[in-house]
């Protein structure tokens, strides 16, 4: 059990980096003058939620973009 929780733990960790570094690079993309509609569909969202992450808006990612598919 503890390592089941530990497993998920660091699960957790690891898509919340890639969280930050898929809003990163939204953010650097569009400093860029990359548009709107490119950015999305390179990261796999649509536009509205690339707005939203522009407008520091809260959202759920979807899980696939943020699965590395680790196995540790």
């Amino acid at each position: 059990t503890a390592d089941r929780l530990r497993q998920e733990g660091r699960r957790e960790g690891r898509a919340e980096i890639r969280k930050e570094s898929l809003i990163s690079f939204i953010r650097k993309a569009k400093q860029q003058g990359v548009s709107l509609s490119t950015i999305a569909r390179i990261v796999e969202l649509d536009v509205s939620m690339v707005n939203k992450i522009l407008n520091n808006e809260d959202i759920d990612i979807p899980l696939h973009l943020l699965d590395s598919n680790d196995k540790q």
